[in-house]
């Protein structure tokens, strides 16, 4: 546990806490506006008028704070009224380099944050380890490596690369659930550009062959690309704004800017506000957080009418979502629309049975409330995605011209068509497969049919009759009655004609 003193200062600034081993200090220390200059760039992700916690590696200041520091900041702030850890190399300090003592204090850090379950943001400028420190610097250095592995495990950590991340910074990057780089000329890489020239030649182009833009476009390592630091706050901000890890369980404000000029009929019909998560990796998936009245939650929608069999890229983007909103703790829904797998060459080349297995696994061990719609083609492989009853899900919803099953009737009836004993015994089968599903249903794996602008309603009700799927124990009808007047069931019996038109709703929704 990291043992803190308290200082208290003039409110533009915040708070301090430094690491001491003695006794808790109180006293005055007022700092000058330009003393924390060099955190202007991150002060806007945080909640307006809320302290910045520093965490310094001596009770004596014999410098600036910035020289404490050390080239590598930790510090805590509060973002949507929860509070998050930040993580953030100087890259003027020493190429914001890794050194033993520095490391050590970051994996106290760690340590504590994961201690109090507080989520971590970490924004990588570094040449890597200190090679100046000499062998020495290896204990101290690379002990980041296993105190992350054990945050990251059960705490969300965002990562963002600055401008470059060498080394050590750039193993550290991939640690994180969300992964941004600011430009898609900044740098990831595991040796800098002079030990680069010295195996290669003056001719190998490290800006190229290290850029974020090439990282995402051949690994996805690299999440989001954005054009500035503000961009990479307003986006996070927005990841906490919409998730369930605030401190009430409630989002504290609302967020209405341009997400939702991705028009699109059915999540135009669900009515919610939302964000798109990973939008620069595969587009045969896309994935939102949502809010709508007093519920954050995350759909996966293949996009209506599209060529969008299910490859690889989309698979590992489906799994890292998962991996992403079960640390937000977040209700998933899948809007299905594909018809399975893509069955080409290079898929199995590059290993779709082993993706398709371990995303199936993702989707059976995911904690929270799940739950599919199927809203075009669903076969073979598609049916994962659907999350049925025997994954963990909730009874999937058909839309109607939905259709399900193990294959398209015709590339059925061409496999078949060889031998006509097993042909006929299929036709046979296919007269119980009734075109209102209601074989499904009696299954218990489809529960009805509804109309696409009715998703909405049902995503709403689904989740007021799982009111404690994100560990929130709300009573529904008190909430929304205290501010609205509406109780639960006059909400629901005409949600579909309140979206986007009713005033009170509105008002309902900015307030939440």
């Amino acid at each position: 546990m990291i043992k803190s003193t308290r200082i208290a200062f003039s409110p533009k600034v915040g708070v301090i806490y430094r690491l001491n081993k003695g006794a808790v200090l109180n006293y005055e220390f007022i700092l000058t506006d330009n003393t924390l200059s060099f955190l202007s760039t991150i002060k806007s992700l945080f909640d307006t008028g809320t302290p910045l916690e520093l965490y310094l590696p001596s009770e004596n200041l014999t410098g600036s704070i910035r020289t404490e520091c050390d080239g590598i900041i930790t510090a805590r702030g509060i973002i949507a009224g929860k509070s998050v850890g930040v993580v953030l190399n100087d890259f003027k300090i020493k190429g914001g380099g890794f050194g033993t003592e520095n490391s050590r204090r970051m994996v106290a850090f760690l340590k504590q944050m994961k201690n109090e379950e507080t989520p971590v943001i970490f924004i990588i400028d570094s040449i890597g380890v200190r090679i100046m420190e000499g062998r020495k610097v290896f204990d101290g250095a690379f002990r980041v490596i296993p105190a992350l592995k054990d945050f990251v495990k059960d705490n969300l950590l965002i990562t963002v690369v600055k401008k470059r991340a060498l080394g050590i910074g750039a193993l550290l990057y991939t640690f994180g659930d969300y992964r941004f780089a600011i430009s898609e000329d900044s740098h990831l890489n595991l040796t800098g550009p002079e030990v680069f020239k010295m195996f290669f030649g003056a001719k190998a182009n490290f800006d190229e062959i290290a850029s974020s833009k090439r990282q995402q476009k051949k690994n996805s390592i690299v999440h989001d690309i954005c054009d500035s630091q503000e961009e990479v706050n307003r986006k996070i901000r927005e990841i906490f704004l919409f998730s369930n890890v605030v401190d009430n369980g409630l989002l504290v404000e609302s967020s209405r800017h341009g997400s939702n000029a991705d028009a699109d009929p059915t999540l135009d019909a669900i009515g919610s506000t939302r964000i798109e998560l990973f939008s620069q990796l595969s587009p045969v998936v896309k994935i939102h957080m949502h809010k709508m009245l007093i519920y954050n939650f995350a759909t996966f929608m293949n996009p209506k009418g599209k060529a969008n069999m299910i490859t690889v890229e989309a698979i590992k983007k489906f799994r890292l979502a998962l991996n992403l909103l079960k640390k937000l703790k977040l209700p998933i829904f899948t809007i299905v629309d594909t018809p399975g797998g893509d069955p080409r060459v290079e898929e199995n080349d590059k290993g779709i049975l082993e993706e398709m297995t371990q995303m199936t696994v993702d989707i059976i061990d995911y904690p929270y409330l799940k739950k599919g719609f199927i809203t075009g083609r669903c076969y073979g492989g598609a049916s994962v995605s659907s999350i049925p009853p025997f994954f963990g899900g909730q009874k999937t919803t058909i839309v109607e011209g939905g259709a399900c099953g193990i294959m398209g009737d015709n590339i059925i009836s061409h496999l078949l068509s060889s031998s006509p004993r097993l042909h006929a015994e299929w036709e046979e089968n296919r007269t119980n497969e009734k075109a209102d599903f209601s074989d499904y249903m009696e299954q218990g794996i489809l529960d009805k049919i509804i109309k696409r602008d009715e998703i909405g309603t049902e995503i709403i009700a689904t989740l007021i009759n799982n009111r404690n799927v994100a560990e929130n124990d709300v009573n529904v009808d008190e909430y929304l009655m205290s501010f609205s007047g509406y109780s639960t069931s006059k909400l629901m019996s005409g949600y579909s004609k309140y979206v986007g038109v009713d005033e009170d709703l509105n008002r309902l929704v900015d307030n939440v």
